[in-house]
């Protein structure tokens, strides 16, 4: 009997007891793998192999639909990898949950930008808002911000900026007076060789555009600008006024821009020489991947010289580019080639060109931006030489440039500029060298 007795003992306790242990054991192999799982997806996310996160994260919320870690990287590896819909539902099944939290909605309103529906994106905005108005402030408030532009109807941004300058040429003069036309010496005036000179510079811009609804990809588009120069030096005088109004039509989506604008612009260099010209530019911008946008611009125009009328007629221009955004402070590098030509009155004026040029944008520590810049500029003319030259003009420019723009304030930047340009002619009044230095303020709006 006492064998029997410990007999039933044994099987009541193994009743008993081995489920609350089968059931302990298979929870803790459940949590190690969803550890494990969790630790691969993200290894996978930083590796920048978002698809492959986005499969992971999808497997693992079918072992735990609730669990809010992983339905926040699936919803923000999803949008990585391309999965808008996935992303979207995962971050609705988050404010289900959490619906007073705004980060979840401003994180949601940008998927909603980037799939380009963006009157819902507006009332994303618009509640986060209304949930923590704390998030307009610092670095939070600058994404809210933006994001906000890009669902506005109306839109208005300008830049007002003005400082000294120092000329080393204002005349675009040859350094000497003795040049030779041809074989025949030439002694210059002391109005048409170089001439340096300090001044001060004035530049604003004001860019609007207008759509009927959020959702619209279409804008009416329109901008105004102005630059002033002065001089110090007035013999000569070379002061420099340039105005300008535009106003067109843009087509923008998530991955193409189009735009189509109708100009008018005035020079004026003194009182004896200026140029007004009207005509149209048009721009094409095509995001081929995230890190590489393919450009496209050109424009024609008619000029009207009043100091040479000879130099009147129809001028064009226009080329390929392609901007490669690289690192993690988004530098870019932007190259390219423009094509120009001239139909002008008197056929010795008129030439054709090319231009191949680069520009490299760095986004250094402390807020601050350098803007480096090189090109070579070719033009040859199509008249036949002057009576005094021995061969037609043919002109060669090399032009090399670097600006400095430090944020010092939330809309005000120090700027600082250097800009060189060395035109090598087959005539010698048209060569020379020039330095061009600004130091200045700007505001921005």
């Amino acid at each position: 009997m006492p064998l029997f007795r410990h007999a039933v003992l044994v099987l009541f306790l193994t009743i008993t007891l081995l489920p609350p242990l089968w059931s302990f054991s298979a929870s803790a192999a459940v949590a190690a793998s969803l550890s494990s799982g969790k630790a691969d997806a993200a290894s996978l996310m930083q590796s920048g192999d978002h698809a492959g996160a986005f499969a992971l994260y999808l497997n693992l919320l079918r072992e735990t639909p609730d669990d809010f870690e992983v339905n926040l990287a699936l919803a923000r590896s999803a949008k990585l990898a391309g999965k808008y819909n996935h992303s979207r539902m995962a971050y609705e099944r988050l404010i289900e949950t959490l619906p007073e939290n705004a980060i979840l909605r401003l994180e949601l309103a940008h998927l909603l930008l980037t799939m380009g529906q963006n009157e819902a994106a507006k009332a994303e905005l618009a509640e986060a808002k209304r949930l923590d108005p704390s998030i307009a402030e610092g670095d939070m408030g600058k994404a809210l911000a933006s994001m906000e532009q890009r669902v506005d109807s109306f839109r208005v941004k300008g830049r007002l900026a003005g400082g000294m300058i120092y000329d080393s040429n204002m005349t675009t003069g040859p350094a000497g007076r003795d040049v030779m036309v041809g074989r025949l010496p030439i002694y210059l005036d002391r109005e048409s060789s170089e001439r340096e000179s300090m001044g001060s510079y004035l530049h604003g811009v004001i860019d609007m555009g207008w759509r009927a609804s959020a959702d619209s990809p279409w804008w009416l588009v329109g901008d105004v600008a102005g630059y002033q120069r002065w001089y110090n030096e007035t013999t000569p005088r070379r002061d420099m006024t340039f105005g300008r109004a535009a106003v067109g039509l843009r087509y923008l989506e998530n991955s193409l821009m189009a735009e189509v604008r109708l100009k008018t612009e005035l020079l004026l260099e003194n009182e004896e020489k200026s140029v007004a010209l009207y005509g149209s530019e048009a721009s094409l911008v095509f995001a081929a991947r995230d890190n590489l946008h393919l450009i496209g611009q050109g424009g024609i125009e008619h000029r009207e010289d009043i100091a040479v009328r000879d130099r009147s007629g129809t001028y064009a221009w226009g080329g390929p580019y392609a901007r490669w955004f690289f690192g993690e402070a988004k530098h870019s590098l932007m190259a390219g080639v423009k094509g120009y030509m001239s139909a002008t009155d008197e056929r010795r004026y008129s030439f054709s060109g090319i231009e191949p040029g680069v520009f490299l944008f760095l986004n250094l520590p402390w807020e601050t931006e350098l803007i480096l810049s090189g090109a070579w500029h070719n033009e040859d003319y199509k008249g036949g030489a002057t009576i005094l030259d021995d061969a037609k003009r043919k002109d060669t420019q090399w032009r090399a440039s670097a600006m400095v723009i430090k944020q010092i304030a939330e809309s005000v930047q120090l700027e600082m500029g250097w800009q060189y340009t060395n035109n090598n002619s087959s005539s010698d009044l048209y060569t020379y060298d020039q330095h061009l230095l600004t130091l200045g303020l700007a505001f921005t709006f």
